[in-house]
């Protein structure tokens, strides 16, 4: 579990208070914020259930436990649409991210000729990993990798802020939607990241 979040419990004798911010969608302070990821990605990993084909198929009696998990060492407004986006979105996140982990380890198994059913993931059991592994091959699965690829290849422009969320970056940098395209999609020595990115900012630059 995650030393910063264990001490500052200890601290203050009880769970952390969290505050959400709703502009950016995430916890005010940036410390908190930085102890719930880590604590909800170790908790979700642990003991998120596997057998199912999405994370939205997810029993509310495994979220209510996934919850209490969490709810040792933080806290926060139950009624808060906001916290509960969030920490849904959080948890989801990361179940989704071990499930591509997963399927990316069955691929590399099936190609190097392996049974990929005698090879299970650390900390998945026997069972669980089969179950996994005839998921991945099924036909729904392919399918859905299939259109979620294709969705990926439609982009038409990245950008350059990193895994920092452009909300976050938006209110550190107190920039306007339209610098912040720019700071995000542009660099003084590379230029445009792309000429489609370039078009897009100077529409809406245009229209300022």
């Amino acid at each position: 579990m995650g030393i910063e979040s264990n001490k500052l419990v200890r601290e203050l004798r009880g769970p952390i208070q969290l505050t959400f911010d709703r502009a950016i969608g995430r916890v005010n302070n940036l410390e908190h914020n930085k102890m719930f990821t880590t604590e909800s990605g170790v908790i979700c990993r642990n003991h998120a259930p596997l057998r199912l084909s999405r994370w939205g198929d997810i029993s509310s009696t495994d979220y209510a436990e996934l919850i209490r998990r969490l709810q040792d060492k933080f806290k926060w407004d139950e009624t808060d649409t906001v916290a509960s986006e969030f920490i849904n979105k959080q948890l989801g996140q990361v179940w989704r991210q071990q499930r591509c982990d997963h399927a990316k380890r069955i691929q590399e198994l099936i190609a190097k000729g392996s049974d990929p059913k005698a090879h299970p993931a650390m900390r998945v059991s026997h069972d669980d990993w089969k179950w996994i592994v005839d998921f991945i091959r099924s036909d729904t699965y392919q399918a859905r990798s299939m259109v979620n690829k294709a969705n990926r290849e439609k982009k038409l422009y990245g950008h350059r802020a990193g895994s920092k969320a452009f909300a976050m970056y938006q209110k550190q940098k107190e920039v306007g939607p339209v610098d912040l395209f720019k700071d995000t999609h542009f660099s003084e020595s590379k230029g445009w990241i792309s000429d489609e990115a370039a078009a897009k900012h100077k529409t809406e630059g245009d229209l300022k």
